[in-house]
C-alpha cells in the first residue's frame, strides 16, 4: 500500500453517481498512474481533465509557493509545453 493514502471528499462519498477514473503517484523511478477511463465519452474530454487538474494543483500551490494561483496556472502549462516538446519520460501500460 503507499505510504500516503489520500481521504475521498466527503462530496464523492455522498454521491452514487460518482467514479473513480485516476490515481497518480510519484516514486524514485517516476510517476505510476492508474486510469479508468469511460470508452463512450470522447477522447477530447481528457483535455478538459488535464486542464481542471491543472486548475487543481495551482490553486492548491497558491499559499504555499510564490504567486497566484493565476501565476502557478501559468508556470504549469508552460511546463506542460516544454514537456510536450521534450518528453522527460515515456509512459507504458502495464
Amino acid at each position: 500500500m503507499p505510504q500516503k493514502e489520500l481521504r475521498v471528499p466527503a462530496e464523492v462519498q455522498t454521491d452514487a453517481q460518482a467514479t473513480e477514473i485516476l490515481r497518480l503517484w510519484t516514486t524514485p523511478s517516476g510517476e505510476r498512474v492508474a486510469l479508468d477511463v469511460d470508452p463512450t465519452l470522447d477522447v477530447g474530454v481528457g483535455g478538459i481533465i488535464l486542464v481542471d487538474l491543472a486548475r487543481h494543483v495551482a490553486r492548491a500551490y497558491e499559499g504555499r509557493a510564490s504567486g497566484t494561483g493565476m501565476d502557478n496556472f501559468q508556470r504549469i502549462i508552460a511546463s506542460f509545453v516544454a514537456e510536450l516538446r521534450q518528453p522527460t519520460d515515456t509512459p507504458t501500460s502495464s
